[in-house]
């Protein structure tokens, strides 16, 4: 699985720096009709610390992230503030999260993943939990 998603985050970087409107609309619709061939199989077209070219992508999939998203929540545990702002895209049944932990000594980082699901409810469970597990902040010095 793990391969997979490199392999799909990484052509969808390639494809990002590149810029190219047409091919990551392409690539979009591709993944979608994936997505739709595999039982609604939640799919992960890219994760990671940054977005290249951000606001191009948030053109493309034509979503504000100055307005309000599809889910927000902030939660802490006993060391992180923890956030996570779904948006809804342009295309049926992909969302962009963002998560995002801060801790105690001014560190912050965030995580963005673009995501295939039919499972909203299922997709913010997991959010959650993965960052109730993880430490982004040493997670991004260690480039995991």
């Amino acid at each position: 699985m793990k391969n997979k998603l490199t392999n799909s985050t990484d052509k969808f970087i390639i494809l990002l720096d590149k810029c190219d409107y047409d091919e990551i609309k392409d690539y979009l619709l591709e993944k979608e009709l994936e997505f739709y061939n595999n039982d609604l199989k939640d799919l992960v077209l890219y994760s990671g610390f940054s977005v290249p070219n951000y606001n191009k992508l948030m053109d493309i999939l034509e979503i504000n992230d100055l307005e309000p998203p599809t889910f927000s929540d902030i939660f802490t545990d006993e060391i992180m503030v923890n956030s996570i702002n779904i948006y809804k895209t342009n295309v049926y049944n992909l969302y962009f999260i963002r998560k995002e932990q801060f801790g105690l000594r001014d560190e912050d980082a965030a995580i963005n993943e673009l995501i295939f699901t039919d499972d909203l409810e299922n997709l913010i469970k997991k959010a959650k939990q993965e960052l109730l597990n993880r430490y982004l902040v040493k997670d991004l010095h260690l480039g995991k």
